[in-house]
């Protein structure tokens, strides 16, 4: 085999390893896109969970003041059925105890769900980090490949040249 059919094989043999890095770039590219819209997509769900939560801690909210509401009309209606003056002395007392209780109650319902809420908010920007950052690293592993693949042809062919000087230099002699 002739030294220049050795050096086409050996330059061919670096452009097929540099086709492979561009193909193997592109599949991790896809891959870091993928992953990328998964996390835009639980960001969404995220979102999406948070704005529930938010409105369920306030509907469990105004379903507790209607309890106390019911609960301070009852508590009103014993003591009047029981010959008490309502809303004087202790009596007056025990009213004002069940607002509050039930005030409380509701500012702790919403509470929970403002910290749940906040946990969504948390993790959809979260997800949305993560989706920069694999959409980044699909660009990046797209840019390695075609460099990996450069330096591979640039140094196959310095080698097919140095081999070429090589087997011309001898056959002189």
């Amino acid at each position: 085999m002739s030294g220049g059919a050795l050096a086409g094989i050996g330059f061919a043999g670096s452009a097929a390893n540099a086709y492979g890095q561009v193909q193997s770039a592109k599949a991790t590219s896809n891959a870091a896109n993928f992953n990328a819209n998964v996390a835009a997509q639980n960001a969404i769900i995220a979102t999406q969970k948070q704005q529930w939560v938010g409105e369920e801690g306030d509907q469990e909210a105004s379903i507790s003041q209607m309890k106390t509401a019911a609960k301070v009309g009852s508590i009103k209606a014993n003591q009047g059925a029981s010959g008490v003056e309502v809303g004087t002395g202790s009596h007056a007392d025990v009213v004002t105890s069940a607002r509050e209780v039930g005030m409380l109650d509701a500012l702790t319902i919403r509470s929970n769900a403002a910290r749940a809420a906040y946990g969504y908010a948390t993790e959809a920007y979260s997800d949305k980090a993560q989706e920069a950052l694999d959409r980044y690293a699909g660009k990046n592993a797209i840019t390695a490949g075609n460099i990996g693949a450069t330096s591979t042809i640039l140094g196959g062919a310095a080698q097919s040249s140095q081999y070429s000087d090589y087997t011309s230099s001898n056959s002189i002699m």
